[in-house]
């Protein structure tokens, strides 16, 4: 699902080049890679470079793509790896399965794909891009604080969700209404929850919420002045009324402080690198053009944000994990 999200950023050609500190080591103690040398993928690198630099001054690093000549076999004591999207994640099982290794811009979901079998001793950890269940339904809860029947588009992959959801609903006295659907009643099961509900509630499942798919939703929806909560930014430009999601950027400081932690402790016994998890870290994006048509009148960004906090602070993520 990373795919999807990155898909929607803007890309840029020049490859983050390593920091002056690292150029100047003979050992590379650690490595990013990168799975593109797009300007987004870059981005991560220089925020968690900068991290690295300020906080484990010394550590060197060294950032290379998959899509720039490299050599698999990197001399020196690779302490740790941190791969920057799914191509850069499969490399780094495949190719570095001696070295811990933290993931970075890929799902949940994702992870566990890619993960399926390995080696239990293996260190592998990720800092996931999706968020949490309990996240989404609590910012649905409070941005829409009347809305009893949630709408739910369920597809091969999501439908394992649905217990989850049902309990998550159920507690804050809200009726979940889903449909399990496909590519052929797709249309039909739109227009059903857009009757039957009071929003919609998109979830990042590829085998149905395709960006075509996912505007068929908007539209439908909107004939009905049903809103829907996306996941992205780019689900709110395109007409959707609010997302709750986190931004490569906050994805990346997550990652930094968790390579950081680990690189700090790695003189000590039994120290391993921290459990996969999500970003304590979000973001709030509302289309008030949406809310006005649709006659809403909203609670701030920064109040939902502070009510969401109060409910589940960014320590108790795990226990939130879907």
């Amino acid at each position: 699902m990373a795919a999807l999200w990155l898909c929607l950023l803007a890309s840029g050609i020049a490859l983050y080049p390593p920091s002056s500190h690292a150029e100047k080591q003979e050992k590379s103690q650690l490595i990013i890679l990168l799975s593109k040398s797009a300007r987004p993928y870059q981005k991560v690198a220089e925020i968690i470079v900068g991290q690295l630099e300020k906080n484990n001054p010394g550590v060197a690093v060294k950032v290379i793509s998959l899509t720039a000549p490299f050599k698999a076999d990197i001399p020196g004591d690779r302490k740790m790896v941190i791969s920057v999207g799914i191509s850069a994640s499969r490399y780094a099982l495949q190719h570095w399965s001696d070295s811990p290794l933290l993931m970075t811009l890929i799902s949940r979901r994702t992870f566990l794909e890619l993960t399926a079998g390995q080696v239990q001793q293996k260190q592998l950890s990720a800092v996931f891009i999706d968020q949490p269940l309990a996240r989404q339904v609590r910012f649905l809860h409070h941005l829409l604080p009347a809305a009893k029947r949630t709408g739910i588009l369920l597809g091969q992959s999501s439908r394992r969700l649905e217990p989850t959801l049902n309990k998550l609903f159920s507690a804050l006295g809200i009726t979940l209404v889903t449909r399990n659907t496909n590519e052929r009643k797709l249309a039909n099961d739109i227009r059903y929850l857009a009757r039957q509900s009071d929003v919609i509630l998109a979830l990042p499942d590829h085998d149905i919420m395709t960006p075509n798919h996912a505007k068929w939703l908007l539209y439908m929806a909107y004939l009905r002045k049903t809103p829907v909560l996306g996941f992205s930014r780019s689900y709110v430009d395109a007409g959707a009324l609010a997302a709750i999601y986190t931004t490569p950027a906050q994805n990346a400081r997550h990652a930094a402080r968790v390579a950081s932690n680990f690189l700090t402790a790695i003189k000590t016994v039994g120290h391993h690198l921290a459990a996969p998890d999500y970003p304590a870290d979000f973001t709030i994006s509302i289309n008030n053009s949406v809310a006005r048509s649709l006659s809403m009148t909203l609670k701030s960004k920064e109040q939902i944000r502070n009510d969401l906090l109060a409910d589940i602070p960014p320590s108790s993520a795990k226990a939130i994990a879907q």
